[in-house]
């Protein structure tokens, strides 16, 4: 009998370790697929740059940081969004679906567990293999192409330097919109275990273009008031980044809250 009724550390963890050994396989194959694709488009691309340059080029960086970098924010949102997906992928078939409910644990408990694995667990790994990629492109052309210079991968810190992550409001803008984005696949994945991706760019089309239709609305309403004001919510980039931060993180708890809720209501009526 379970005595602490909403959340107990010891069994957490119990949780997702079970977790992360029962779904291995399929997760490491999903690694290795990650670490795959980029680093087929990485030496692809590799090929297409340093073919074209002459033997004994010399820069003052590697020609393929922006497009690596490039690869990088293009690739952890499309990942992002797939790893969401698979959230409550268990809770497509029948088996999975009474294994989960008859785990010896909370509702909230299954849930965050299965949250982090998919949501910050899948940027660890999706760090390593983005490294990994980068790595596998740098021993390979500088094995074909010792003559140019430098052949090296993409430190960190230039991703700073990108257009995409220049300003520290751009960091954050662009972490609040992955984890907004996010958290609709989370939603979707528990609204709809099968087919959960496709169900889920569906809806967030329709809904995207039900925002933007409310939006321009109301810009156009409050527009004189509030945004072409001197001092009005837009009137500088603080103020803009603010307002898109708050608004991306209240987006994303809020869906995270209802994945949650709505996962919650299995336990009494199955919907599936």
């Amino acid at each position: 009998m379970i005595k602490d009724t909403f959340f107990s550390m010891p069994r957490f963890a119990s949780i997702c370790r079970k977790e992360m050994v029962e779904s291995w396989r399929p997760n490491l194959l999903r690694f290795v697929m990650m670490y795959g694709i980029m680093a087929i488009i990485l030496i692809w691309g590799g090929y297409l740059q340093y073919s074209s340059e002459l033997p004994g080029s010399h820069y003052s960086e590697d020609i393929m940081w922006n497009m690596t970098v490039t690869l990088f924010v293009i690739a952890i949102h499309i990942m992002g969004m797939l790893s969401a997906s698979f959230v409550m992928e268990r809770m497509k078939s029948k088996t999975g679906r009474i294994n989960i409910l008859m785990t010896p644990a909370t509702m909230f408990e299954k849930f965050l567990a299965r949250w982090l694995i998919y949501t910050f667990a899948f940027l660890v790994c999706f760090l390593i293999a983005f490294k990994l990629a980068d790595w596998t492109r740098v021993v390979i052309y500088n094995i074909f192409y010792p003559d140019i210079e430098p052949i090296a991968p993409v430190p960190w810190d230039y991703f700073l330097k990108s257009g995409f992550y220049q300003a520290k409001s751009s960091i954050s803008i662009n972490i609040a919109a992955y984890f907004c984005l996010q958290s609709f696949f989370v939603l979707g994945s528990v609204i709809w275990p099968k087919r959960s991706f496709v169900n889920t760019c569906v809806a967030l089309v329709c809904i995207s273009i039900a925002y933007i239709t409310v939006g321009v609305i109301v810009a156009k309403i409050f527009a004189e008031k509030y945004i072409e004001e001197p001092n009005g919510i837009f009137s500088s980039e603080d103020s803009f980044s603010f307002v898109v931060i708050s608004l991306c993180s209240f987006i994303a708890l809020f869906n995270w809250t209802l994945a949650y809720f709505r996962f919650k209501e299995s336990e009494i009526i199955n919907r599936w």
